[in-house]
């Protein structure tokens, strides 16, 4: 192969596309965009002319002569007539606030002026006052402003001579400042009619974040756009906080994390795909009526300060995925939940449930779960549930079962059992150890054998095609074997051992599931062996 000659070929950037250096430049720092700029007039260009701009102040020994460079590069960006479609500022801001603040205002001026579509600052300061250039920026898309909980001054709403509100804003993200003058939060927001994601994170006021005033409610003005709204670690005391996210008729997506401040939320909405509620511990109460809702996740464990320990209540026909986790509470489910629904529960009781209330609350939850065609569920939970005496229960819709052993599968298997033996139609069967799961043999002879296992006389052996199984002690072995001996249909078994496992266990294991099982016809047609000890 001939070798590259580079005096005869030049500069290998030079048959580069401008589009593709730019590309490559927005890896470098403004700095070193700078150094580049002296080798050629071309780069020098390209340099001047890159669409996206990232200021940062980190690590500088000389600010005043690196502000300088920004002003000429922005001077220069705005005589030509540059766009600019990306502005990230990083800044610490330290003696010289007021200089600084001056120069960024500056900037501001010049990006605004040069058609920017995204702006994120990034900001180490007691205090920020946004401009009202960016309030009134036609172009802008995105807006993206983090500190570090320092004091966010909003800018007027009220339109300047010859400046009108930005109507093109789509995506707004608000995170960990305090807002000035909370008072006319909501009708900032509501300026922006076009506005799609709103994220508001570690959000604060004089006391807590007012999502309703006399003048303008928070999202008066966008309920009919908004298709995200990212609530997390908000202080909100409002009773109609719940009214407040029924409003809006577009809205897909919703994530509410670690909401203080209210104790009972009713959500009414049509729009609504997917909703997650984590952490919101203040709410004992929590209604969800949605009728285009496809996805839930709740992660609840309410504050039991009163004589309610949390109740729950769902409306959704049409979900089809839904992971709880959390304490038990009281659960309502209003109708049928669609027949494909995929349901994942990690639920423990609370110290202070009481024991009349628990047996009640678990039937509640057991009818919901009956719907489902796919299930995960902790081995604490089956154990729960057996212990109150909600099992057997038929399970009759139930295709695909998955078991997260937390403990010693030893203690679980007589609740594992009696919840298998209602499994009437179950064609996928997965049991696997939680990674804190110790890979340790219990002490003493094996209590549940082969022969338990065989008298159980579960019905899915009939049809069960699928089986991944993680072993970790002697008697989920003797399990495997009655699978693998008494199962008519399997076409799939994928083991996974552990160096827990006796040897001689292995060996015999391998045996079986090398041979043919129940009928003479059917044989194991794809078989995984998995194992950090295994003995050919």
């Amino acid at each position: 192969m001939r070798q590259q000659n580079f005096a005869e070929d030049g500069d290998l950037l030079n048959n580069v596309p401008d589009s593709i250096v730019h590309r490559i430049l927005c890896f470098l720092d403004l700095k070193d965009r700078s150094r580049l700029s002296c080798v050629s007039r071309r780069y020098r260009e390209l340099c001047i002319s890159a669409p996206n701009v990232a200021l940062s102040n980190a690590n500088l020994t000389r600010r005043f002569r690196f502000n300088n460079f920004v002003d000429r590069l922005l001077s220069r960006r705005s005589w030509r007539g540059e766009k600019i479609q990306k502005f990230f500022l990083h800044w610490s801001f330290g003696e010289l606030f007021e200089e600084e603040m001056y120069r960024i205002d500056t900037w501001l001026y010049h990006v605004v002026n040069l058609g920017v579509q995204y702006i994120a600052f990034q900001l180490i300061t007691e205090r920020f006052a946004l401009p009202q250039c960016v309030l009134n920026c036609k172009s802008l898309v995105t807006l993206f402003i983090k500190t570090n909980n320092g004091i966010l001054k909003l800018p007027s709403t009220s339109s300047a001579p010859g400046f009108g509100i930005n109507t093109t804003l789509q995506a707004l993200a608000l995170i960990s400042v305090r807002i000035e003058d909370d008072d006319c939060f909501g009708e900032w927001i509501s300026q922006f009619k076009s506005l799609k994601e709103l994220n508001l994170t570690r959000v604060s006021g004089k006391k807590s974040l007012s999502i309703h005033n006399s003048s303008s409610p928070l999202g008066c003005g966008i309920d009919n756009s908004l298709k995200k709204l990212t609530l997390d670690s908000l202080q909100i005391e409002d009773d109609c906080f719940g009214e407040w996210l029924s409003h809006f008729k577009s809205l897909k997506l919703l994530y509410l994390t670690r909401i203080r401040g209210i104790k009972s939320m009713s959500i009414h909405n049509s729009s609504i795909d997917v909703l997650e509620v984590k952490d919101c511990n203040d709410l004992v109460d929590i209604s969800i009526f949605a009728e285009k809702l496809r996805q839930l996740y709740i992660l609840w464990y309410p504050y039991n300060n009163s004589s309610s320990f949390g109740s729950l209540k769902i409306s959704a026909p049409n979900l089809e995925n839904f992971r709880w986790g959390g304490h038990v509470v009281d659960y309502y489910c209003r109708g049928d939940f669609s027949h494909k629904l995929n349901l994942a529960i990690d639920l423990s009781l609370s110290d202070q449930l009481y024991e009349s209330s628990t047996k009640y609350y678990l039937h509640k939850i057991l009818y919901s779960m009956q719907r489902a065609k796919v299930l995960t569920l902790r081995d604490e939970f089956v154990e729960v549930l057996f212990k109150y005496g909600c099992l057997p229960y038929l399970f009759d819709h139930l295709e695909h079962l998955a078991i997260v052993r937390m403990s010693s599968f030893e203690d679980k298997i007589p609740a594992l059992s009696s919840f298998l033996k209602e499994t009437i139609n179950l064609k996928r069967l997965v049991i696997l150890n939680d990674a804190k799961v110790a890979n340790s043999m219990p002490s003493g002879k094996l209590s549940f054998k082969l022969e338990y296992w065989e008298s159980q006389n579960f019905m899915f052996t009939n049809q069960l095609k699928i089986v991944i199984m993680e072993l970790s002690w002697g008697s989920d072995v003797e399990l495997m074997k009655y699978l693998l001996k008494n199962t008519k249909e399997l076409e799939e078994a994928s083991i996974i051992s552990s160096p827990a496992v006796p040897t001689n266990l292995i060996i015999e294991l391998k045996k079986i599931a090398h041979q043919p099982i129940g009928c003479p016809a059917t044989t194991i047609a794809q078989y995984t062996f998995v194992a950090s000890l295994l003995v050919s």
